[in-house]
Formats: C-alpha cells, sequence, structure tokens
C-alpha cells in the first residue's frame, strides 16, 4: 500500500528541534516516518495515502515509555492528506 508523502520541511524542522543524527533523520525521510519524543520515549508514526476517499491506516511504534499520540504531528498529516487530495499525482513523488 503506498505511503502517504512527508513534506521534506517536516525533517528539515525535526532536525532544527531534536537532536536526532543525521542518518536517522534521512531514515525517517526515506520512509515519510514521522517522529515524536518526550523525556526518552520515542513515538514513529507513519500513514498510508487514502482510500476510498476517506480511509488510511496509521501506523505506530511507542519506544521507552512514550504514552503520547504523536499529536504535534497531526498538522502535517492533515497538511499531506490535503495535499494529496488536491493532486493525487504528486501523491508519489517526493518534493523537490
Amino acid at each position: 500500500m503506498p505511503l502517504l508523502p512527508i513534506p521534506e520541511n517536516y525533517y528539515d524542522d525535526l532536525e532544527a528541534r531534536s537532536d536526532l543524527p543525521a542518518a536517522s533523520i534521512d531514515r525517517l525521510k526515506a520512509h515519510n516516518v514521522l517522529y515524536e519524543r518526550e523525556g526518552e520515549g520515542e513515538y514513529f508514526q507513519l500513514y498510508t495515502q487514502t482510500f476510498d476517499d476517506r480511509f488510511f491506516f496509521e501506523i505506530v511504534e511507542r519506544r521507552n515509555g512514550y504514552a503520547g499520540f504523536g499529536a504535534t504531528n497531526a498538522q502535517i498529516r492533515l497538511a499531506a492528506q490535503t495535499r494529496q487530495s488536491i493532486d493525487p499525482t504528486r501523491a508519489f513523488a517526493r518534493d523537490d
């Protein structure tokens, strides 16, 4: 199932606001994975592209006791889904 492309500027911002190594950010970016951290807890999430006009799957992984739901990434997901709905042909390609 095709994954929802995440805008590249998300990863630029993630690099600026976190202490993740560049190689880790590159791996997240390569797979359209969103990231959040609270203390030692980490949260990884990715989404499939929307299908049948309203359905999508969210896949998450929690590490080290993360208890949230990735709320800081909700706006990014909504923007990416809106972009997909406006121009589905760009949904498979990353920004250049």
